[in-house]
């Protein structure tokens, strides 16, 4: 006699549909995480390579690879945040020295992040979008922050609302903006630095 086997319930299927659509999910958002950090990674690489054909700098971002294969993963929660955050605040930190060549004013003490290029921007009379560039100095703010992050600190409601976030913070939401703004910037600079090095080739 042929065995006859029981049809899964209907509570089942909900169950395995759930676990389908979570893992969809799931891969959906590494995908999109992981898109936007190989992106950043390509435009950092084309700023530094056009910024030391414009400047003789050596580089604008560090390109760390440890640094920024952190980059690649979706945020998890809070603690995966704050080693994120501070992959990418890594990012700026480069020797300030080697910009007093290129500067007419250069102040050693200045901080790190988009101060020197607004600089130097500014003196050589290149325009940009000095929203965009905020984003630099509120990554490094927001790593410099006291974690946890609660809503009575009136700076940092300020950093989590430039991000378009709001409280109780969802982190990998909150990351994934951050790589977004991060990465506008970037992309807004390559264009600037281009158009820069095409006007002076144009010259020669």
């Amino acid at each position: 006699m042929a065995s006859s086997s029981t049809p899964p319930s209907s509570s089942t299927k909900d169950k395995n549909k759930r676990k389908l659509i979570d893992e969809l999910a799931r891969t959906r958002k590494y995908m999109e995480t992981t898109t936007l950090a190989k992106k950043i990674t390509t435009a950092i690489k084309n700023c530094n390579l056009l910024f030391r054909n414009l400047t003789k700098v050596p580089i604008l971002f560090r390109e760390d690879i440890q640094a920024i294969s952190v980059l690649h993963q979706p945020c998890s929660d809070e603690n995966d945040f704050r080693v994120k955050l501070g992959a990418l605040a890594e990012l700026f930190q480069v020797d300030s020295k080697k910009w007093k060549p290129i500067l007419e004013k250069f102040d050693p003490n200045m901080k790190r992040g988009s101060t020197l290029l607004i600089k130097w921007l500014e003196e050589q009379k290149i325009p940009y979008d000095r929203d965009k560039m905020k984003v630099w100095d509120a990554i490094i703010n927001l790593r410099n922050a006291s974690f946890p992050y609660h809503p009575t600190n009136v700076e940092l409601i300020k950093l989590v609302k430039f991000f378009e976030q709001s409280f109780p913070i969802n982190y990998a939401e909150f990351y994934e903006s951050i790589l977004r703004t991060f990465l506008d910037s970037l992309e807004m600079l390559q264009r600037i630095l281009f158009n820069a090095l095409a006007r002076e080739s144009a010259t020669c």
